[in-house]
């Protein structure tokens, strides 16, 4: 009885919030490692490498170019947004709006990098 009411649960899911989910787990990973992140109705960002990239909304899909990567598809609308130290991305399907933290808007300052000036070696 157990197995049927979880395939029940599992067929109301709305397949959308998943595909969002994923792929605002997958920017985040993208932004790991970016910086001077630019917010708007697109996000600018610099690799490792300063190379230049955008996540923009393309006929109806949340892409990352120069390359042309598509990462989520089915969105209407597309931005991200500041708040409180942090970079979120909001999605809307027409019907409903997904908000998801995707990156931290910090960078340490000198007085807060912590250097290791000790001889120890960890085996």
């Amino acid at each position: 009885m157990p197995i049927v009411k979880i395939v029940t649960s599992k067929n109301n899911i709305n397949v959308n919030t998943s595909f969002y989910a994923m792929g605002a787990k997958q920017v985040a990973k993208i932004l790991y490692t970016a910086r001077d992140i630019k917010v708007g109705g697109n996000l600018l960002y610099l690799d490792s490498d300063d190379k230049t990239y955008t996540l923009s909304l393309n006929k109806n899909r949340v892409v990352k170019e120069p390359g042309f990567d598509i990462i989520i598809r089915n969105v209407e609308e597309l931005s991200f947004y500041r708040y409180d130290k942090n970079i979120y991305m909001c999605l809307n399907d027409g019907e409903n709006e997904y908000h998801y933290l995707i990156a931290t808007d910090y960078q340490l300052k000198n007085e807060e990098i912590i250097e290791d000036s000790s001889d120890e070696t960890v085996e």
